[in-house]
C-alpha cells in the first residue's frame, strides 16, 4: 500500500481511497476547527478509520515528536463491547502502558474478557479495576475508555486541554449528553 500524503504507510494494508483519504485529513487537521465526522452504514469501515487516524497520530507524530509526552488522544465509545474491539485493534502496535492504557469501569469483571485481551493494558491492580493515580492517567500517549468512564477522568484531576485529539466511536449510539461531556470537559481550545 502506498503512503498516506503526510503519513507513514497505512498500519492496515487494506484500506479503500476514501478511508486514506478521511485518515489523512484527519491526521493533517485540515478542520481542525469542526469535529470531523465519519458517517456511513454499518460494516463500511468507520471504525478501521478510526484506528488508523489513531495509529497514524500516536506512533508517527509521536516519532517525530521524539516521544514527547504532551501528545495524548483519547479514545471514547457508548459501549464496553466497542471501547474493547478498539484497544485490541491498537494492541496490534501500541503494546506498552505508556503507549496505551484501556480505562474500565469498577464494576467490570476479568471474566468479561477473552483470553487473548491485553489485560495488561488495562487500570487492573491484581483484585479489581481501580482507577489509576493520577500521574499514570496523564502519561499514556492513547486512552481508551466508555463515555461514561472517561467523563470521570476530569473528576480524577486530568487537566482540561491534556487531550490533544478526542476520537468519538459509535457516536450514533450515543446520548448526545454522554457524548458531549468528556469533549467538553477535556478538549482545550486547540484540541
Amino acid at each position: 500500500a502506498r503512503p498516506l500524503d503526510g503519513c507513514a504507510r497505512p498500519y492496515n494494508r487494506h484500506l479503500n481511497e476514501e478511508q486514506r483519504l478521511a485518515v489523512k485529513s484527519i491526521v493533517a487537521a485540515e478542520k481542525r476547527d469542526v469535529p470531523y465526522v465519519l458517517f456511513g452504514p454499518p460494516g463500511t469501515g468507520k471504525t478501521t478509520t478510526l484506528v488508523e487516524a489513531v495509529l497514524q497520530l500516536a506512533v508517527q507524530l509521536l516519532k517525530q515528536l521524539k516521544r514527547d509526552t504532551s501528545f495524548h488522544i483519547l479514545v471514547c465509545t457508548p459501549t464496553n463491547t466497542a471501547a474493547d474491539h478498539i484497544c485490541k485493534c491498537l494492541a496490534k502496535v501500541l503494546s506498552s502502558k505508556l503507549d496505551m492504557l484501556r480505562l474500565m469501569a469498577y464494576s467490570r469483571s476479568k471474566n468479561d474478557f477473552p483470553p487473548d485481551f491485553p489485560v495488561q493494558l488495562t487500570n487492573w491492580d491484581g483484585d479489581g479495576f481501580e482507577m489509576p493515580a493520577l500521574e499514570d492517567l496523564l502519561k499514556p500517549t492513547v486512552v481508551v475508555a466508555t463515555l461514561t468512564k472517561a467523563s470521570a477522568l476530569l473528576n480524577a484531576g486530568v487537566p482540561r486541554g491534556h487531550f490533544d485529539v478526542i476520537v468519538l466511536d459509535e457516536g450514533g449510539q450515543a446520548f448526545e449528553a454522554e457524548a458531549v461531556a468528556p469533549v467538553g470537559g477535556l478538549l482545550g481550545p486547540d484540541g
